[in-house]
């Protein structure tokens, strides 16, 4: 796991030492933990990390991401391929639906405005009934 803190990236298991060397960053050992890890992404309340690591090390990796109160996001195993495809589909299926969405918000407007008539005397009619 690789942690950046200004110019050092922390560094848990022996896998990140390779990706160290690969990428050239500088690296200082912490702790033994058998994942990579990047932060993503830091606002003042929250940090963004994705992790990676095998079946075997997972309990151990997760324990200790608990144990730091991180919330963690489960990524569909059907996703494949590149990250920047992964965004794509994502990004196209939220269109869809937002348009889906719209074009069903359009048709229940219609279909209101189209029964107004009918509701209406339906409504007058249960007030004369309530009356009785």
């Amino acid at each position: 796991m690789l942690v950046k803190e200004g110019s050092f990236y922390h560094i848990y298991g022996k896998d990140a030492y390779i990706i160290s060397y690969l990428f050239g960053y500088k690296i200082k050992e912490i702790e033994n933990m058998n994942c990579i890890m990047f932060k993503v992404d830091e606002d003042s309340k929250d940090v963004w990390i994705i992790y990676f690591t095998t079946d075997e090390y997972s309990a151990e990796v997760d324990s200790f991401f608990n144990v730091l109160k991180f919330e963690r996001i489960w990524i569909d195993r059907s996703f494949s391929g590149k990250p920047k495809e992964i965004l794509k589909k994502l990004e196209d299926t939220i269109n869809e639906d937002e348009k889906y969405i719209e074009n069903s918000r359009n048709t229940l407007d219609i279909e209101v405005k189209n029964s107004e008539t009918v509701l209406l005397q339906l409504y007058r009619e249960l007030q004369l009934y309530g009356r009785i």
